[in-house]
């Protein structure tokens, strides 16, 4: 329990029952891409103190460190049971977190970020009921090392629903594109807006071929433009498009809401519990009008990180080393001005 177990495998079956799997043990999950290079990868595993890597289909070799054994997904699928009967999953250790993932922090070193297990049951219920309740397939389209691919994988599931896994490499945009052209029922799309943006290029750039079947556009990641928000009202005026922002420690997203086809752009409003404000280069809230630094905060904060994994604690102090501080859970600058309203918004 509490273990963490590092998966390095793309978007593919095999990714999806490993996280699960681990989910069940108790264990901390940490996704590594293929794409990555070797020595990222070792780091990664070496400053998470990884008790085991598992991998998926065409995973790069790894010089893994001492004491983490190294797994392939498929061997393991192969062997089965043998017959025997599987012993029933431990109770989960709650205290410890669901997943590690790696931001750019300050100086440019991957940093280790751990959501706790309640923070993501609270952010998986929201997407569930906000976003997933119509049932339409949610579509891998985001590497796993990004925290996006949670609405698209453990979201649906949480939710009930079908995870879309393309044949297509999310790197082949006309494939990409291609298939979405070509589902057998519109898609709950979630992308960062150059991803969309780059499809919907080569989408225009096709001509009068099939467009793609969109029942609803999740945006985030990256300011979205607009010129890209015009792009997407003028080939898809039926399609609604949502905006988010969040940091990793925020479990994903801090606000969101639909862009309406009257209004401009904007943030959306706190979800899953989230609060924002605007403070000061102290952390001080401001009052209603003034100018500064957007602040947000999650429910429950993440767990401070050290070189041999997760510690055993919560972090005070989360994000970036020039965020203000003095809140009651981690307070994350986006790094740009903004016009305060009223106090902490939730």
């Amino acid at each position: 329990d509490g273990a963490v177990v590092a998966v390095l495998a793309d978007a593919e079956p095999d990714l999806l029952a490993a996280l699960l799997a681990v989910s069940s043990r108790g264990a901390t999950f940490l996704p590594l891409s293929p794409q990555e290079p070797a020595a990222r990868l070792r780091d990664a595993l070496v400053r998470s103190g990884a008790s085991l890597l598992l991998t998926g289909t065409g995973a790069p070799a790894v010089p893994a460190p001492e004491g983490c054994p190294v797994l392939a997904l498929r061997d393991l699928e192969d062997a089965g049971p043998d017959g025997e009967e599987l012993p029933a999953p431990p109770a989960g250790d709650f205290a410890a977190p669901a997943y590690l993932l790696r931001t750019s922090g300050s100086t440019g070193v991957p940093k280790l970020v751990a959501v706790g297990r309640p923070s993501l049951d609270n952010y998986l219920d929201w997407a569930a009921r906000a976003l997933l309740a119509g049932g339409s397939p949610v579509p891998v389209v985001s590497s796993p090392i990004f925290d996006a691919s949670l609405k698209q994988t453990l979201g649906p599931l949480y939710a009930g629903g079908c995870v879309q896994l393309l044949t297509a490499h999310r790197l082949d945009l006309e494939a990409v594109r291609a298939e979405l052209s070509h589902m057998a029922a519109p898609v709950t799309l979630n992308c960062v807006p150059s991803y969309f943006s780059a499809l919907l290029s080569d989408e225009e750039d096709a001509g009068d071929g099939p467009t793609m079947r969109l029942d609803r556009l999740l945006l985030g990641g990256e300011p979205l433009s607009a010129d890209l928000l015009r792009r997407v009202r003028d080939r898809y005026p039926a399609v609604e498009v949502w905006n988010f922002y969040g940091p990793t420690e925020t479990t994903s997203t801090a606000t969101a809401g639909p862009m309406h086809p009257a209004g401009g752009i904007h943030v959306g409003t706190p979800v899953a519990g989230a609060a924002v404000a605007v403070v000061d280069r102290h952390g001080v809230v401001l009052p209603e009008g003034s100018s500064g630094r957007w602040s947000s905060r999650a429910p429950e904060w993440p767990w401070a990180t050290s070189a041999r994994g997760p510690a055993r604690r919560r972090s005070p102090r989360c994000g970036r080393p020039d965020g203000p501080s003095g809140s009651t859970g981690p307070a994350i600058s986006a790094g740009s001005t903004a016009t305060a309203t009223s106090g902490w918004r939730a």
